[in-house]
């Protein structure tokens, strides 16, 4: 109801009451309870899986850390050895190279990069602003500089960007994007 006493409407349909997200939360834990599910889990995480057995990159094996100096910045990536075309892995701002660790470990036997930009991670950190356009720039600078050709690049949110702007710049560089949130 209205704080002035008559039902809430929006044009013309009553609109549900405003509540708080704990009795979002326990209303929805009460209807999966109803519905045998255990606490309100949708019900795809109690169907059945098989089995499944996944390759991982042995738990010592860990990349080494490669400094790349692009128009006067030392840039740091992290490289994984394996068979080629390489994986090329970009973060989001705030972050740094080794976020994709996770990832990485289940492509084993693949040639992964994953890049730290300027300003994250062991990059150099030159003054503000981190302008899209310069980290496209210094992506592209790295590649050049190792020669890849026909990579399969992934980027997370401006990372996503960086590698637009390197794709641009360094068109054989990239046979394929996988572009997350850009």
């Amino acid at each position: 109801r209205a704080p002035w006493g008559g039902p809430l409407v929006r044009a013309g349909r009553p609109r549900p009451a405003v509540r708080s997200k704990r009795q979002a939360l326990v209303s929805a834990r009460k209807a999966g309870q109803a519905a045998g599910r255990g606490r309100g889990r949708p019900p795809h995480f109690d169907a059945p899986c098989e089995n499944r057995t996944v390759n991982l990159r042995p738990a010592d094996e860990n990349p080494e850390l490669r400094i790349t100096n692009v128009d006067g910045l030392d840039l740091a990536l992290w490289e994984w050895t394996g068979a080629d075309p390489p994986l090329i892995f970009t973060h989001a701002t705030g972050f740094h190279g080794r976020l994709w660790d996770y990832i990485i470990r289940r492509l084993p036997g693949r040639h992964c990069l994953a890049v730290e930009t300027r300003g994250h991670g062991r990059s150099a950190r030159p003054r503000p602003p981190y302008r899209w356009r310069y980290l496209g720039r210094d992506l592209a600078g790295i590649l050049r500089s190792l020669g890849v050709h026909g990579a399969f690049g992934i980027g997370h949110s401006s990372g996503g960007h960086s590698m637009v702007q390197a794709a641009a710049l360094e068109p054989e560089a990239f046979a394929a994007m996988l572009l997350i949130d850009p």
